[in-house]
């Protein structure tokens, strides 16, 4: 269930990531045993950030209530498999992003191609999720929700906010209520993005982040 945006998304965030001075990682299409090799690059490459970013766009799924990434050679019709070719969230969270703050994007509660098979242990859009200390996690629209692709544009509804507003001289849980806005207004009040946090400290302003 090939989506027309993910890569527009994640080249259109690389870049607005890369204005604000990060050193950004951008893959795109990928299967699971790449998927795991830039995950790992990353890891080393980040071992010395006091921040790490992911923005993960395409098909995201909850099974028996975890969430998963699905690669692209995730097989769509066996949900045993994909609980085994997926990757989970918490584990990328948990072990590839370093840096005792963590800020997570995911534009990935699309229509979940695992549906169709009719198994009880799949639900619509994704689960709610733990965060450690230290994590902001923003979904593209509430839990158990569908997100939409953006039809018809180049970028989808969430992201298209997001590169409107990260780099806003404001702290990330500003920008994300103005996100919430403007995707709200986009879609006419049916995806409402949606975040589970943690942190601590003072302001995080993206746009004074300071590569190093």
């Amino acid at each position: 269930m090939r989506l027309a945006n993910p890569v527009n998304d994640a080249t259109a965030i690389s870049q607005k990531l890369r204005s604000l001075g990060f050193t950004v990682t951008t893959v795109t299409d990928m299967n699971r045993q790449r998927l795991v090799q830039a995950m790992t690059q990353f890891r080393r490459s980040a071992a010395s950030a006091d921040l790490s970013l992911l923005f993960y766009s395409g098909h995201g799924v909850q099974i028996f209530g975890t969430n998963y990434i699905l690669p692209t050679d995730v097989d769509q019709s066996d949900v045993a498999q994909a609980t085994i070719q997926g990757v989970r969230l918490n584990e990328v969270v948990e072990n590839f992003m370093p840096g005792k703050t963590k800020l997570v994007f995911l534009d990935a509660c699309r229509d979940n191609p695992l549906m169709k098979t009719g198994d009880r242990s799949v639900s619509v859009g994704l689960a709610p999720i733990a965060v450690a200390q230290g994590t902001l996690i923003s979904y593209a629209t509430k839990d158990g929700q569908t997100a939409s692709d953006g039809v018809g544009a180049r970028n989808s509804p969430f992201t298209t906010a997001l590169l409107e507003h990260l780099a806003d001289p404001q702290d990330i849980g500003v920008v994300l209520r103005k996100v919430r806005e403007k995707v709200m207004q986009a879609t006419g009040g049916k995806q409402q993005p949606w975040e589970y946090g943690s942190l601590t400290g003072g302001e995080l302003v993206l746009s004074r982040i300071t590569a190093r």
